[in-house]
């Protein structure tokens, strides 16, 4: 999992570059003006979906233990994020925010939220078109989570939290866009996992051009 979110990571800041050092001549985009994003931005997104999450009681001597574990199962589940930032090009954007992750299955109830640095890149940017409002993000940072129903009440402690998806800006209104998103959450620490994966819609306002 580690290795696959770093070349994720890598991918989305590679790529975009990569495509654009085709054109002969290219400087690094430096001078160049922007066409669709610039400035700041401000991005949110709703997502559902299926989550599973699993854990126990912060008391170490109740840690794995099975009389003590807490899970959902597969069960339905909701995303959030909210995030504030900047766009250096057309094709990147980065920006600091906040995440939440829910899941709910019978009496099991999951709530969690995270502090998140958002990265995300246009890697088609320079095919033109509708593929340039293509995207591929990645959302690192770290949060809480606690799960309900269960024997005890469990709770994950200081939670690492890894999300990437995809979105594509289908509409836009000037500054504004709106589109669909495909998304996954990993969640984890030594008392507790979670993950889920959610398709959605997210709006976006960009201050440039």
């Amino acid at each position: 999992m580690k290795r696959f979110a770093f070349l994720f990571g890598a991918a989305t800041f590679l790529i975009p570059g990569l495509a654009l050092a085709e054109n002969e001549g290219w400087d690094g985009g430096y001078g160049t003006k922007a066409e669709r994003r610039s400035g700041f931005v401000g991005s949110a997104g709703l997502g559902l979906g299926v989550a599973s999450v699993t854990g126990y009681p912060l008391a170490l001597s109740k840690q794995n233990n099975p009389l003590y574990e807490s899970s959902t199962g597969a069960a339905f589940g909701s995303s959030f994020s909210f995030w504030l930032g900047g766009a250096l090009r057309d094709w990147f954007t980065f920006g600091l925010g906040l995440a939440s992750f829910g899941a709910s299955s019978g009496e099991m109830k999951a709530r969690g939220g995270a502090f998140i640095l958002h990265i995300e890149g246009f890697p088609l940017w320079s095919l033109g078109g509708h593929l340039r409002d293509i995207s591929a993000y990645t959302e690192l940072g770290a949060g809480g989570m606690s799960l309900e129903g269960g024997p005890e009440k469990a709770e994950g402690g200081l939670l690492s939290t890894l999300g990437f998806g995809l979105s594509y800006e289908a509409f836009r209104w000037g500054n504004f866009a709106l589109g669909p998103t495909l998304a996954s959450n990993y969640l984890y620490s030594d008392s507790m996992t979670a993950f889920g994966v959610f398709g959605g819609i997210r709006s976006s306002f960009y201050g440039g051009p």
